[in-house]
Protein backbone atom coordinates (compact mmCIF):
# COMPACT_ATOMS: atom_id res chain seq x y z
CA UNK A 1 0.00 0.00 0.00
CA UNK A 2 1.51 2.86 -1.61
CA UNK A 3 -1.10 4.99 -1.21
CA UNK A 4 -3.80 6.25 2.10
CA UNK A 5 -2.97 4.41 5.49
CA UNK A 6 -5.47 4.29 7.17
CA UNK A 7 -7.73 3.87 4.44
CA UNK A 8 -11.38 5.69 4.62
CA UNK A 9 -13.44 3.65 6.50
CA UNK A 10 -16.11 2.79 3.46
CA UNK A 11 -19.62 3.79 3.80
CA UNK A 12 -23.14 4.00 2.33
CA UNK A 13 -24.62 7.48 2.83
CA UNK A 14 -27.68 7.15 0.75
CA UNK A 15 -29.89 4.02 -0.45
CA UNK A 16 -31.78 5.12 -3.50
CA UNK A 17 -32.80 2.02 -4.10
CA UNK A 18 -31.28 1.18 -8.04
CA UNK A 19 -28.33 3.42 -6.69
CA UNK A 20 -26.07 4.58 -3.77
CA UNK A 21 -24.20 7.31 -2.63
CA UNK A 22 -21.16 5.59 -0.44
CA UNK A 23 -17.86 6.90 0.20
CA UNK A 24 -14.99 4.38 -0.64
CA UNK A 25 -12.00 3.92 1.18
CA UNK A 26 -9.78 6.06 -0.85
CA UNK A 27 -12.46 8.76 0.76
CA UNK A 28 -13.90 9.76 -2.70
CA UNK A 29 -18.18 10.04 -2.39
CA UNK A 30 -19.55 8.35 -5.39
CA UNK A 31 -22.85 7.41 -7.06
CA UNK A 32 -23.22 4.04 -8.09
CA UNK A 33 -25.57 1.65 -9.45
CA UNK A 34 -25.95 -1.15 -7.49
CA UNK A 35 -26.15 -3.14 -10.72
CA UNK A 36 -22.65 -2.07 -11.39
CA UNK A 37 -23.76 -1.05 -14.90
CA UNK A 38 -21.26 1.85 -16.05
CA UNK A 39 -18.60 3.60 -14.02
CA UNK A 40 -19.73 5.39 -10.77
CA UNK A 41 -20.35 9.11 -10.90
CA UNK A 42 -17.79 10.65 -8.39
CA UNK A 43 -19.76 13.36 -6.65
CA UNK A 44 -16.89 14.43 -3.79
CA UNK A 45 -13.12 13.99 -2.91
CA UNK A 46 -11.04 14.16 -0.12
CA UNK A 47 -9.17 17.77 -0.75
CA UNK A 48 -11.65 20.55 -1.08
CA UNK A 49 -8.78 23.00 0.64
CA UNK A 50 -5.50 23.26 1.52
CA UNK A 51 -6.02 22.45 5.04
CA UNK A 52 -7.62 19.40 3.63
CA UNK A 53 -4.56 18.24 2.26
CA UNK A 54 -2.48 19.34 5.16
CA UNK A 55 -4.65 17.11 6.81
CA UNK A 56 -4.69 14.16 4.81
CA UNK A 57 -0.58 14.35 4.40
CA UNK A 58 -0.20 14.21 8.79
CA UNK A 59 -2.74 11.52 8.96
CA UNK A 60 -2.62 9.25 5.89
CA UNK A 61 0.47 9.66 3.95
CA UNK A 62 3.02 9.13 6.18
CA UNK A 63 6.24 7.35 4.90
CA UNK A 64 6.41 5.19 6.78
CA UNK A 65 5.85 0.80 6.13
CA UNK A 66 3.66 0.30 9.29
CA UNK A 67 0.96 -0.29 9.01
CA UNK A 68 1.46 -1.21 4.64
CA UNK A 69 2.94 -4.60 4.27
CA UNK A 70 1.01 -7.64 4.43
CA UNK A 71 0.84 -8.87 8.42
CA UNK A 72 2.67 -12.70 6.71
CA UNK A 73 5.01 -10.44 4.92
CA UNK A 74 8.40 -12.32 6.26
CA UNK A 75 6.84 -15.23 4.72
CA UNK A 76 6.55 -13.25 1.73
CA UNK A 77 9.79 -12.31 2.09
CA UNK A 78 11.12 -15.78 1.56
CA UNK A 79 8.78 -17.07 -1.17
CA UNK A 80 9.90 -13.62 -3.18
CA UNK A 81 13.96 -14.53 -2.34
CA UNK A 82 13.90 -17.48 -4.83
CA UNK A 83 11.14 -16.66 -6.99
CA UNK A 84 10.79 -17.97 -10.81
CA UNK A 85 8.54 -15.00 -11.68
CA UNK A 86 8.44 -11.15 -12.24
CA UNK A 87 7.15 -8.91 -9.53
CA UNK A 88 5.64 -5.87 -10.27
CA UNK A 89 4.94 -3.49 -7.59
CA UNK A 90 2.81 0.17 -7.43
CA UNK A 91 0.27 0.96 -10.11
CA UNK A 92 -3.74 1.90 -9.04
CA UNK A 93 -4.42 4.10 -7.78
CA UNK A 94 -0.92 5.94 -7.25
CA UNK A 95 0.77 8.29 -10.03
CA UNK A 96 1.39 11.97 -10.00
CA UNK A 97 -1.34 13.06 -12.43
CA UNK A 98 -3.75 9.74 -11.43
CA UNK A 99 -2.97 10.68 -7.48
CA UNK A 100 -3.84 14.52 -7.71
CA UNK A 101 -6.89 13.23 -9.72
CA UNK A 102 -8.52 10.89 -6.92
CA UNK A 103 -7.21 13.97 -4.22
CA UNK A 104 -8.83 16.83 -5.90
CA UNK A 105 -11.48 15.32 -8.74
CA UNK A 106 -11.46 14.76 -12.29
CA UNK A 107 -12.50 18.48 -13.48
CA UNK A 108 -10.62 20.16 -10.49
CA UNK A 109 -7.67 18.78 -11.11
CA UNK A 110 -7.03 20.15 -14.16
CA UNK A 111 -7.98 24.06 -13.45
CA UNK A 112 -5.50 24.01 -10.36
CA UNK A 113 -2.67 23.76 -12.56
CA UNK A 114 -3.94 27.00 -13.30
CA UNK A 115 -5.69 28.11 -10.53
CA UNK A 116 -3.82 27.18 -7.44
CA UNK A 117 -0.18 26.40 -8.94
CA UNK A 118 1.25 26.76 -4.99
CA UNK A 119 -0.84 23.42 -4.04
CA UNK A 120 -0.49 21.90 -7.16
CA UNK A 121 3.65 22.32 -6.67
CA UNK A 122 3.23 20.68 -2.98
CA UNK A 123 1.00 17.95 -3.90
CA UNK A 124 3.28 16.89 -6.49
CA UNK A 125 6.74 17.73 -4.64
CA UNK A 126 5.45 15.81 -1.09
CA UNK A 127 4.16 12.80 -3.62
CA UNK A 128 7.64 12.25 -5.09
CA UNK A 129 9.31 12.30 -1.33
CA UNK A 130 6.85 10.44 -0.01
CA UNK A 131 7.33 7.93 -2.10
CA UNK A 132 10.89 8.18 -2.26
CA UNK A 133 10.83 7.52 0.98
CA UNK A 134 9.04 4.54 1.43
CA UNK A 135 10.94 2.77 -1.83
CA UNK A 136 14.05 3.31 0.46
CA UNK A 137 12.60 1.18 3.21
CA UNK A 138 10.81 -1.17 1.09
CA UNK A 139 13.48 -1.75 -1.28
CA UNK A 140 16.20 -2.78 1.31
CA UNK A 141 13.76 -5.82 2.03
CA UNK A 142 12.99 -6.83 -1.79
CA UNK A 143 13.71 -6.61 -5.39
CA UNK A 144 10.49 -6.05 -7.28
CA UNK A 145 11.68 -6.30 -11.12
CA UNK A 146 9.33 -3.55 -12.18
CA UNK A 147 7.48 -0.53 -10.24
CA UNK A 148 4.56 0.22 -11.98
CA UNK A 149 3.14 4.48 -11.94
CA UNK A 150 -0.44 4.79 -12.53
CA UNK A 151 -1.56 7.99 -14.36
CA UNK A 152 -4.51 7.07 -17.04
CA UNK A 153 -3.92 11.37 -18.01
CA UNK A 154 -5.11 10.58 -21.70
CA UNK A 155 -7.82 10.51 -23.89
CA UNK A 156 -8.24 9.21 -27.53
CA UNK A 157 -7.29 12.58 -28.84
CA UNK A 158 -4.36 13.20 -25.82
CA UNK A 159 -3.24 14.02 -23.10
CA UNK A 160 -5.48 15.61 -20.41
CA UNK A 161 -2.31 17.98 -19.84
CA UNK A 162 -0.35 19.96 -22.04
CA UNK A 163 3.25 18.75 -22.33
CA UNK A 164 4.62 22.09 -21.02
CA UNK A 165 2.50 21.78 -17.86
CA UNK A 166 3.51 18.05 -17.66
CA UNK A 167 7.49 19.71 -17.66
CA UNK A 168 6.56 22.28 -15.27
CA UNK A 169 4.88 20.47 -12.45
CA UNK A 170 4.80 16.73 -12.99
CA UNK A 171 8.43 15.60 -14.56
CA UNK A 172 10.79 16.80 -11.64
CA UNK A 173 8.74 14.63 -9.26
CA UNK A 174 9.39 11.24 -12.08
CA UNK A 175 13.19 11.85 -12.27
CA UNK A 176 13.19 12.18 -8.51
CA UNK A 177 11.27 8.63 -7.68
CA UNK A 178 12.91 6.81 -11.03
CA UNK A 179 16.05 8.21 -9.45
CA UNK A 180 15.31 7.07 -6.28
CA UNK A 181 14.36 3.49 -7.85
CA UNK A 182 17.43 3.22 -9.68
CA UNK A 183 19.86 4.00 -6.96
CA UNK A 184 18.03 0.91 -5.24
CA UNK A 185 18.28 -1.80 -8.10
CA UNK A 186 15.09 -1.41 -9.85
CA UNK A 187 15.79 -0.77 -13.55
CA UNK A 188 12.25 -1.30 -14.57
CA UNK A 189 10.06 1.56 -14.26
CA UNK A 190 6.52 1.40 -16.00
CA UNK A 191 3.42 3.86 -16.79
CA UNK A 192 0.16 2.69 -17.31
CA UNK A 193 -2.30 5.62 -18.89
CA UNK A 194 -5.01 5.05 -21.04
CA UNK A 195 -5.52 7.04 -24.20
CA UNK A 196 -2.97 8.88 -26.74
CA UNK A 197 0.27 9.93 -25.17
CA UNK A 198 2.01 10.17 -27.62
CA UNK A 199 2.57 13.78 -26.97
CA UNK A 200 4.02 12.80 -23.29
CA UNK A 201 6.24 9.84 -24.50
CA UNK A 202 9.45 11.92 -24.74
CA UNK A 203 8.60 13.33 -21.17
CA UNK A 204 8.22 10.34 -19.68
CA UNK A 205 11.70 8.86 -21.45
CA UNK A 206 13.07 11.88 -19.56
CA UNK A 207 11.47 11.35 -16.40
CA UNK A 208 13.20 7.95 -16.42
CA UNK A 209 10.55 5.51 -17.49
CA UNK A 210 11.27 2.73 -19.52
CA UNK A 211 8.00 1.30 -20.49
CA UNK A 212 4.14 2.00 -21.53
CA UNK A 213 1.89 -0.10 -20.65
Amino acid sequence: NNYFYPLFEPQILEDHGNWILHRNEYGVIVKDQKSRNGFPDWVSTPVKTRDDWEQIKNERLKPTLEGRLPKNWDMWKKIFKDRTFPIVMGGFPTGFYGTARFLLGEERVMLEFYDDQELMRDIMTYLADFWCKLYDQLLKEIKPDCILIWEDMCYKNGPLISPEMFREFILPGYKKVTKCLRDNGVKNVMVDTDGNCWKLIELFIEGGVTALG
